[in-house]
């Protein structure tokens, strides 16, 4: 559907970030993250930096990165999540979205159906809006 980047997203109120964030910033403060699953399975980020021995502090556990934003308003708290949803929240939450500071590289969101629903109306409807929807937010 589009490419896509992470980013750090920090309350617009938290004194301890700038305009940016270090590497040893970002591994030093609280974080909200999110994970998945019975299991909560690690989110990218939490599992490039695991393979590599390094472990954030993470303070809050959600289940959704729409969830992130909510949890790091009126904290010292920062999160990673996708640049379109950040800068979406950003506009009505006291957000300030950071370049990441880790080589994380971009990434392809892509939109995925069982082959069962391939020719179902109902399903070819829905992809076509969600792809019409994703060709607007490239605008």
């Amino acid at each position: 559907m589009f490419d896509e980047q992470l980013v750090c997203v920090a309350c617009a109120f938290n004194a301890e970030v700038g305009e940016t964030i270090t590497f040893g910033q970002y591994m030093a403060m609280g974080h909200v993250a999110a994970q998945f699953g019975r299991s909560r399975k690690p989110a990218i980020e939490e599992w490039l930096l695991l393979e590599h021995g390094l472990k954030r502090r993470i303070e809050v556990a959600v289940q959704s990165f729409s969830m992130i934003p909510h949890m790091v308003v009126g904290t010292n708290r920062i999160a990673t999540m996708h640049s379109r949803l950040a800068k979406h929240y950003a506009r009505t939450l006291p957000l300030r979205v950071l370049p990441l500071p880790l080589p994380l590289p971009k990434f392809t969101e892509a939109l995925q159906w069982p082959a069962l629903h391939h020719k179902d109306p109902a399903s070819l409807w829905l992809r076509e809006l969600i792809l019409t929807e994703a060709k607007d937010l490239q605008r």
